[in-house]
């Protein structure tokens, strides 16, 4: 292959910007597979400092590339391929219940050890993608594992892991990704980081035709309509796929307004009648539930117990104030109402009491159960979960 045929990327694969500068520095590659040697210029996209590969060797190079891929590809996992996979589950994990996840897309599986691992801690139906045939074939011999291209599915979850830099045409890759996904369906990705530049990052390999920054990758899934739920960036010198700087994101298909368009305002309003409007309906509806005679108290004295006393119908119910553990507020009175300290509690002794806290519910919990208080709770964070 000549530089002749290759193909001139003149504008900016992310962000579709032209403001691109060309020809940054050339890169010497030599394909073992097919004793060939290539120069390869790169660019960068000035808008979003996208780095790519200026000149593209074509779909039908690349595809058979792949097929014929000189990659070592080992059946058996290692213990530093479990410790990667571990990293990249737990992190899917923290954000995400794998064990609601029902069914699993893997496309660049490679040898399949992510997918073993990932049916240990989920339950569910597994696919994968793979263009390689030495790979292809170690996957057939795991039991339970389909082959996606067969199977006209949408599955809950799709896994990118070390895929995207060696993606030409990004749009129609996320449009097979969006078509592989069902309604609520999740994108689980690891790429190379090239957010900062330092000896912490990647080299550049041949296959590799994208170096990602965290903001353009975020904002190419967002003008898909897709949201990043959670990133982490890590280094571990041990990891298979690289020893240097990898970020993990997870996104999640949004229906939201692009930036500059009018329709954000009623797609903000929508979300602020769904959640807070609806849930002031709820906490109304549940105060009409309590006897008048049942003393109530608010715990903690905080922005959402202060919203609710402004914003429902507090007069439905026998409110007798807040209880609170920060000192610097017991004894003191606000919106009408005394602050308590937690100490009173079984003094006191209110009947029905509404946690307003979206984040230490536990922590009051594991109180009241120290101080053997047991009232009926209602939990404002659940509450909102059953809000529409």
């Amino acid at each position: 292959m000549k530089k002749k045929d290759l193909i001139e990327v003149n504008y900016c694969r992310v962000c579709n910007s032209n403001n691109i500068k060309k020809d940054v520095f050339k890169k010497n590659f030599y394909l073992s597979n097919f004793n060939l040697r290539l120069e390869i210029d790169y660019a960068i996209c000035i808008e979003c400092q996208y780095i790519f590969q200026y000149h593209y060797v074509g779909d039908d190079f690349l595809n058979n590339y792949y097929k014929n891929s000189p990659m070592y590809r080992n059946p058996e996992a290692t213990i530093y391929d479990h410790e990667s996979i571990k990293r990249q589950l737990e992190f899917i994990d923290r954000n995400i219940d794998l064990k609601k996840i029902s069914s699993c897309l893997e496309i660049g599986a490679h040898t399949g050890h992510f997918l073993n691992d990932l049916k240990k801690h989920s339950n569910c139906k597994i696919y994968y993608d793979e263009l390689s045939a030495e790979a292809l074939n170690i996957l057939k011999s795991f039991q339970d594992f389909h082959d996606f291209r067969v199977n006209n599915v949408k599955v809950d979850l799709v896994v990118l892991r070390h895929v995207l830099e060696h993606i030409h045409d990004l749009n129609s890759f996320l449009e097979y990704v969006n078509n592989s996904l069902n309604e609520k369906g999740i994108i689980f990705i690891e790429v190379p980081d090239w957010s900062i530049l330092d000896n912490s990052t990647d080299s550049f390999l041949f296959e590799h035709l994208s170096q990602f920054n965290d903001k353009c990758l975020i904002d190419l899934f967002r003008r898909k309509n897709f949201r990043c739920l959670a990133i982490e960036r890590s280094i571990n010198k041990d990891d298979p796929s690289t020893p240097n700087r990898v970020m993990r994101l997870i996104f999640k298909r949004i229906h939201a307004p692009e930036y500059g368009n009018k329709d954000f305002v009623n797609y903000f309003n929508s979300y602020r009648t769904n959640k807070h409007e609806f849930g002031n309906i709820s906490i109304n509806n549940i105060y009409s539930k309590i006897e008048k005679n049942k003393t109530v108290a608010f715990f903690p004295a905080s922005n959402l117990s202060f919203s609710a006393v402004l914003e429902t119908e507090i007069e439905k119910i026998n409110l007798i104030g807040y209880f609170d553990s920060d000192k610097k507020k017991q004894g003191k009175t606000f919106l009408g109402y005394k602050v308590f300290s937690t100490s009173e509690l079984k003094k006191i002794n209110p009947e029905v009491v509404f946690i307003f806290t979206e984040a230490f519910e536990p922590e009051i919990r594991d109180l009241f159960k120290k101080l053997e208080f047991f009232p009926k709770i209602y939990s404002y964070s659940k509450i909102l979960n059953k809000t529409k």
